[in-house]
């Protein structure tokens, strides 16, 4: 059986009302949006979702995953932002004001029968200039249920498979244990670290030790990043 959790309509109806943040879009987050501006406007698909899945043994508590899928989002506050297309290329970001306006809910949908249902609903997940990209679903099997992430690189890197994991399974197997909930550490703000980037990028002129250290590194390369020194098929570059 697949189940899946997706904003509930109150929390869908608080996003689209967010009010416009100064906090700008990381360069990591601009880049990619407009990467995926440019594949869709050529009818291409782009890959965008970083996934995730393990298996727990049980049968999954809906109730508890619940709790903790909701802890997870609240936590983090890259989740309450969705992003706009703007004049001038641009994006500007919409930020949910309350944490707890962010609340994802249980949503059965029956039995799986062919590998491609699954794709496609992992496939499924909101594009990134939709405030939702990023969905959560179980699996339940006869002894065990495979428990499955998938999040909008918009949103996260690989590192976040380790985050995932602690918060979300660990958290998970403490309290359906009947334990007490995990103490984790303090998060930081990724609004905050995008503000920082951008004062620094701004502070940033020719001169500056590391825009000469990259011009010295293109320099001594023909003006170019390193080839990858393997053939993949393509055309056959030379390895600088």
């Amino acid at each position: 059986m697949l189940v899946s959790w997706q904003p509930s309509p109150p929390s869908l109806a608080k996003a689209k009302q967010a009010p416009i943040s100064p906090v700008p879009p990381s360069y990591m987050q601009a880049h990619h949006l407009r990467n995926f501006r440019s594949y869709a406007s050529r009818g291409l698909e782009m890959s965008r979702l970083l996934i995730s899945a393990w298996d727990i043994p049980g049968r999954c508590d809906i109730r508890t995953m619940t709790h903790v899928i909701n802890a997870h989002l609240r936590r983090h506050d890259t989740y309450r932002s969705w992003f706009e297309h703007a004049e001038g290329d641009r994006f500007v970001r919409r930020t949910i004001n309350k944490a707890n306006d962010i609340q994802f809910v249980a949503t059965q949908h029956g039995e799986l029968t062919t590998q491609s249902q699954w794709r496609d609903h992992l496939l499924a997940t909101p594009s990134p200039l939709e405030w939702d990209c990023f969905r959560f679903s179980i699996i339940q099997r006869a002894d065990h249920f495979t428990f499955c992430v998938a999040i909008d690189h918009l949103h996260c890197d690989a590192m976040f498979v380790g985050v995932a994991f602690a918060e979300i399974h660990l958290m998970y197997v403490a309290l359906v244990g009947g334990g007490a909930p995990l103490r984790l550490a303090e998060t930081g703000s990724y609004h905050d670290y995008c503000t920082r980037q951008q004062e620094h990028l701004a502070g940033l002129t020719l001169d500056s030790p590391v825009i000469r250290a990259w011009a010295q590194f293109f320099e001594s390369n023909d003006g170019c990043l390193p080839k990858f020194p393997l053939p993949l098929g393509t055309h056959q570059h030379r390895a600088r």
